[in-house]
């Protein structure tokens, strides 16, 4: 890192990517900086800055090797799993500073010796205690699998066996009936897992998905004119089943209430959806929350 770089980063102040220290005096707040930065993206932490003001206050010689070496124990013994950073010292105004640089971990997530998981929040860090963001965490670390989870108080009898029937012939190409469609095979399909669905299972094969997870559905509305806070709407439509219905239902609102026109085509020819339906449909695949 070049001095100027040094300089633009301090110049813009503490971020999520950026803390300053002026020296290393509490190990375990280290660690939690550490761990925070390793479950978000990464980051460095700069000793020999004030944080306060963000003036550079540099360290001696010795102090460079001492915190270099407590780092190292830090990342290790302190962090679980250990995070591994690199090190380097940055001259800036006739002072050293110590940049130590964290990557994005792939274990996450990443804990304090006591057990807390930590994550960034704007420049500070947080304690993260809860249930979902933590699933998260561990998702991006492939240990866990959100469409592998088993949904309880469900069973073979939840399985639309009609729905699976195209599945199977995708895979051989051969046809199929649903006495065919049996609970070990839907185990071995990954639809079924220890006797109950999984969510991938419910949401593709289900009978009744939102039976059991409701929130999985699309609500759509359709208002008269281009006003964001309008309160009269033309079509209303809580959209539900599995998520291949979902999708061409959702398709099929939007056909219905987009404006069809004439583009250069002849006159007698049908007219084209407003907006490309191949938006359309990557809009659905990929909306917010999705």
């Amino acid at each position: 890192m070049l001095e100027s770089e040094l300089l633009e980063i301090i110049s813009c102040g503490e971020t999520s990517r950026a803390q300053f220290k002026e020296k290393l005096d509490n190990p375990d707040s280290i660690a939690a900086e550490m761990a925070a930065m390793a479950n978000c993206g990464g980051g460095q932490i700069f000793f020999g800055i004030e944080d306060r003001t963000g003036e550079p206050c540099g360290l001696s010689y010795e102090e460079l090797q001492s915190t270099g070496n407590r780092i190292a124990t830090i990342a290790s013994d302190f962090v679980k799993p250990q995070v591994f950073v690199t090190t380097e010292v940055v001259p800036v105004d006739k002072k050293h500073v110590l940049v130590v640089s964290i990557q994005d971990g792939i274990a996450k997530p990443y804990k304090d010796r006591t057990g807390c998981i930590w994550v960034k929040q704007g420049g500070d860090k947080r304690r993260l205690t809860d249930n979902a963001e933590q699933l998260r965490l561990f998702q991006q670390s492939g240990l866990v699998y959100i469409d592998e989870m088993i949904v309880p108080g469900t069973g073979f009898q939840d399985v639309d066996k009609e729905r699976v029937l195209p599945y199977l012939s995708k895979i051989d190409g051969d046809e199929h009936s649903t006495e065919e469609v049996t609970e070990n095979l839907c185990g071995n399909l990954n639809i079924l897992k220890e006797g109950r669905l999984s969510l991938a299972g419910l949401l593709f094969f289900g009978r009744n998905p939102q039976k059991y997870r409701p929130a999985f559905c699309v609500k759509a509305v359709s208002f008269w004119g281009n006003d964001i806070a309008g309160s009269e709407y033309r079509d209303s439509q809580d959209i539900t089943g599995t998520i291949p219905h979902i999708f061409d239902s959702t398709i099929d609102f939007f056909r219905r209430n987009l404006h069809h026109t004439q583009q250069g085509q002849d006159f007698n020819s049908t007219g084209i959806l407003e907006i490309s339906e191949i938006a359309l449909r990557e809009l659905v695949w990929n909306r917010p929350g999705a």
